[in-house]
């Protein structure tokens, strides 16, 4: 019986992961032709930033924690960390930025 319900969990996992790759692609692609049409020929960084943060989400969501070395634990949370924290600068920056006709509150 555990058996299928090994193959059961596999499977939607992959399924998941699936899903979420294709969300990736389509943020990404989204994010490549907003540069395009803005003609500003770069991508802008907080974006790339939300990418590589669903991306990690990703990697978390799907990592097998039975066999996970602490290493590798500690290395993905500080990663999670840092990528949240480098969003929230980034955001921060914008909004000071902004003229404070177009701050929502």
């Amino acid at each position: 019986m555990s058996g299928i319900d090994s193959m059961e969990t596999s499977a939607l996992k992959d399924t998941f992961g699936l899903i979420l790759t294709v969300i990736i692609l389509v943020e990404f692609n989204h994010s490549i032709v907003l540069a395009i049409r803005q003609r500003s020929g770069a991508i802008q960084v907080r974006i790339v930033v939300l990418i590589t943060i669903i991306v990690l989400a990703r990697k978390l969501v799907l990592l097998d924690y039975t066999t996970a070395s602490v290493e590798t634990l500690l290395g993905l949370g500080g990663l999670a960390i840092s990528l949240g924290g480098l969003y929230w600068l980034i955001s921060d920056g914008e909004r000071r930025r902004a003229p404070p006709d177009s701050i929502v509150q």
